[in-house]
Protein backbone atom coordinates (compact mmCIF):
# COMPACT_ATOMS: atom_id res chain seq x y z
CA UNK A 1 0.00 0.00 0.00
CA UNK A 2 3.24 2.60 1.00
CA UNK A 3 4.48 2.15 -2.44
CA UNK A 4 1.29 2.51 -4.28
CA UNK A 5 0.80 5.70 -2.36
CA UNK A 6 4.21 6.99 -3.07
CA UNK A 7 3.98 6.78 -6.56
CA UNK A 8 0.92 8.32 -7.47
CA UNK A 9 1.66 11.06 -5.71
CA UNK A 10 5.01 11.59 -7.44
CA UNK A 11 2.95 10.74 -10.45
CA UNK A 12 1.34 13.93 -9.63
CA UNK A 13 3.87 16.11 -8.87
CA UNK A 14 6.35 15.12 -11.27
CA UNK A 15 9.15 18.05 -12.22
CA UNK A 16 11.98 17.95 -14.46
CA UNK A 17 14.06 21.05 -12.81
CA UNK A 18 16.77 22.27 -15.13
CA UNK A 19 18.78 25.30 -14.59
CA UNK A 20 18.44 28.20 -17.27
CA UNK A 21 17.17 31.57 -17.58
CA UNK A 22 14.37 33.65 -19.28
CA UNK A 23 13.91 36.93 -20.66
CA UNK A 24 11.44 39.34 -19.55
CA UNK A 25 9.76 41.98 -22.39
CA UNK A 26 12.08 44.72 -21.20
CA UNK A 27 14.82 42.50 -22.08
CA UNK A 28 16.12 41.53 -18.96
CA UNK A 29 18.01 37.91 -18.12
CA UNK A 30 16.73 36.43 -15.13
CA UNK A 31 19.02 33.28 -14.17
CA UNK A 32 17.07 30.58 -12.01
CA UNK A 33 15.29 26.94 -12.55
CA UNK A 34 12.90 25.68 -14.98
CA UNK A 35 10.51 22.89 -15.12
CA UNK A 36 11.28 21.31 -18.47
CA UNK A 37 8.20 19.60 -20.06
CA UNK A 38 7.48 18.30 -23.25
CA UNK A 39 7.55 20.55 -26.20
CA UNK A 40 4.22 20.29 -26.37
CA UNK A 41 3.44 21.63 -23.00
CA UNK A 42 6.51 23.58 -23.59
CA UNK A 43 5.23 25.96 -25.87
CA UNK A 44 2.05 27.18 -23.87
CA UNK A 45 3.60 27.90 -20.66
CA UNK A 46 7.01 28.32 -19.20
CA UNK A 47 7.43 27.60 -14.96
CA UNK A 48 10.45 29.13 -13.73
CA UNK A 49 11.98 29.52 -10.25
CA UNK A 50 13.53 32.61 -9.53
CA UNK A 51 16.85 31.30 -7.40
CA UNK A 52 17.45 34.49 -5.82
CA UNK A 53 14.09 35.11 -4.30
CA UNK A 54 13.02 31.44 -4.14
CA UNK A 55 9.25 32.02 -5.82
CA UNK A 56 7.76 30.23 -8.36
CA UNK A 57 6.10 31.76 -11.63
CA UNK A 58 4.28 30.46 -14.64
CA UNK A 59 4.81 32.44 -17.57
CA UNK A 60 2.46 32.44 -20.83
CA UNK A 61 3.92 33.50 -24.42
CA UNK A 62 2.62 37.28 -23.86
CA UNK A 63 4.78 37.45 -20.21
CA UNK A 64 7.92 37.08 -21.22
CA UNK A 65 10.00 36.55 -24.65
CA UNK A 66 11.96 33.52 -24.52
CA UNK A 67 13.55 31.01 -21.92
CA UNK A 68 16.53 28.90 -21.87
CA UNK A 69 17.45 25.30 -20.45
CA UNK A 70 20.89 24.96 -20.38
CA UNK A 71 23.17 23.02 -22.42
CA UNK A 72 19.30 22.00 -23.91
CA UNK A 73 16.62 23.89 -25.72
CA UNK A 74 15.70 27.73 -26.22
CA UNK A 75 11.95 28.99 -26.49
CA UNK A 76 11.10 32.53 -28.32
CA UNK A 77 7.71 33.85 -28.12
CA UNK A 78 6.27 34.53 -31.73
CA UNK A 79 2.80 35.17 -33.49
CA UNK A 80 1.98 32.43 -35.74
CA UNK A 81 -0.92 31.51 -37.94
CA UNK A 82 -2.19 27.74 -38.16
CA UNK A 83 -5.13 26.95 -40.57
CA UNK A 84 -6.41 30.40 -40.00
CA UNK A 85 -6.37 30.58 -36.54
CA UNK A 86 -3.67 33.04 -35.51
CA UNK A 87 -1.61 32.56 -31.81
CA UNK A 88 0.82 33.64 -29.35
CA UNK A 89 3.43 30.49 -29.00
CA UNK A 90 6.71 29.51 -27.81
CA UNK A 91 8.78 27.93 -30.47
CA UNK A 92 11.41 25.86 -30.27
CA UNK A 93 14.77 27.88 -31.75
CA UNK A 94 16.67 25.42 -33.83
CA UNK A 95 18.40 27.28 -36.27
CA UNK A 96 19.57 30.37 -35.67
CA UNK A 97 20.65 31.99 -39.18
CA UNK A 98 20.55 34.10 -41.95
CA UNK A 99 17.14 32.29 -41.83
CA UNK A 100 15.49 30.95 -38.28
CA UNK A 101 13.86 27.80 -37.88
CA UNK A 102 11.57 27.04 -35.70
CA UNK A 103 9.49 23.87 -33.99
CA UNK A 104 6.35 23.46 -32.63
CA UNK A 105 4.63 20.70 -31.71
CA UNK A 106 0.88 19.84 -29.98
CA UNK A 107 -0.68 16.49 -29.08
CA UNK A 108 -1.37 15.36 -32.89
CA UNK A 109 0.72 17.51 -35.02
CA UNK A 110 4.47 18.60 -35.55
CA UNK A 111 4.87 22.33 -37.27
CA UNK A 112 7.99 23.96 -38.56
CA UNK A 113 8.66 27.75 -39.41
CA UNK A 114 11.39 29.59 -41.32
CA UNK A 115 11.46 33.11 -40.69
CA UNK A 116 13.37 35.64 -43.07
CA UNK A 117 13.98 39.47 -42.13
CA UNK A 118 10.75 40.04 -43.72
CA UNK A 119 8.27 37.34 -43.02
CA UNK A 120 7.39 33.96 -41.14
CA UNK A 121 6.54 30.78 -43.33
CA UNK A 122 4.80 27.81 -42.16
CA UNK A 123 6.13 24.59 -43.67
CA UNK A 124 3.39 21.85 -44.55
CA UNK A 125 3.80 18.34 -45.55
CA UNK A 126 -0.28 17.82 -45.37
CA UNK A 127 -0.90 14.21 -45.94
CA UNK A 128 -4.91 13.51 -47.86
CA UNK A 129 -5.99 10.51 -48.62
CA UNK A 130 -6.51 9.63 -52.07
CA UNK A 131 -9.43 7.42 -53.07
CA UNK A 132 -9.60 5.73 -56.65
CA UNK A 133 -12.98 3.70 -57.30
CA UNK A 134 -12.04 0.65 -59.45
CA UNK A 135 -13.92 -0.72 -62.13
CA UNK A 136 -14.62 -4.15 -60.37
CA UNK A 137 -13.10 -6.23 -63.20
CA UNK A 138 -9.63 -5.20 -63.83
CA UNK A 139 -8.93 -3.12 -60.90
CA UNK A 140 -10.09 -2.54 -57.38
CA UNK A 141 -10.75 0.11 -55.40
CA UNK A 142 -7.78 1.67 -53.89
CA UNK A 143 -6.84 4.30 -51.42
CA UNK A 144 -3.91 5.23 -50.48
CA UNK A 145 -1.96 8.59 -49.19
CA UNK A 146 -0.64 11.41 -50.61
CA UNK A 147 1.57 14.65 -49.20
CA UNK A 148 1.20 18.65 -50.32
CA UNK A 149 5.33 18.63 -49.76
CA UNK A 150 4.69 22.39 -49.72
CA UNK A 151 7.61 22.81 -47.53
CA UNK A 152 10.22 21.61 -50.60
CA UNK A 153 8.65 24.63 -52.12
CA UNK A 154 8.65 27.03 -49.20
CA UNK A 155 12.38 26.10 -48.87
CA UNK A 156 13.75 26.71 -52.49
CA UNK A 157 11.72 30.20 -52.46
CA UNK A 158 13.82 30.74 -49.00
CA UNK A 159 16.91 29.56 -50.05
CA UNK A 160 16.99 31.02 -53.65
CA UNK A 161 20.09 32.65 -53.26
CA UNK A 162 21.90 29.05 -52.84
CA UNK A 163 20.56 27.32 -56.07
CA UNK A 164 22.98 24.36 -55.12
CA UNK A 165 20.69 23.20 -52.78
CA UNK A 166 18.40 22.88 -55.10
CA UNK A 167 18.61 18.92 -55.43
CA UNK A 168 19.27 18.44 -51.80
CA UNK A 169 16.17 20.13 -51.04
CA UNK A 170 14.29 17.25 -53.16
CA UNK A 171 15.91 14.69 -51.16
CA UNK A 172 15.15 16.35 -47.57
CA UNK A 173 12.95 14.57 -45.28
CA UNK A 174 10.00 16.49 -43.31
CA UNK A 175 11.46 16.19 -40.59
CA UNK A 176 13.57 17.90 -37.52
CA UNK A 177 16.84 16.77 -38.26
CA UNK A 178 16.67 16.96 -42.03
CA UNK A 179 15.50 20.06 -41.63
CA UNK A 180 18.00 21.58 -39.46
CA UNK A 181 20.62 20.22 -41.41
CA UNK A 182 19.40 22.08 -44.51
CA UNK A 183 18.57 25.01 -42.88
CA UNK A 184 22.77 25.30 -41.61
CA UNK A 185 23.81 24.17 -44.66
CA UNK A 186 22.32 27.32 -46.15
CA UNK A 187 23.05 29.50 -43.91
CA UNK A 188 27.20 27.96 -44.04
CA UNK A 189 26.66 28.45 -48.16
CA UNK A 190 25.22 32.25 -48.07
CA UNK A 191 27.30 33.47 -44.90
CA UNK A 192 31.11 33.34 -45.02
CA UNK A 193 31.70 35.17 -41.73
Amino acid sequence: ILIIVISTSGYGQKTNLLPGFIITNSNDTLRGVLDYKSNAQNSMSCTFINGIANTRHTYSPEDIKAFKIENNKYYVAKDITIDGTKSRVFLEYLVDGIVDLYYLSDAFNEYYFIENDTSMIQLSNKETKVFRKGDGIRTNDKEFTSHSNQYKGALRYAFKDSPGLSDKITNTAFEYKALVRITKEYHESVCRD
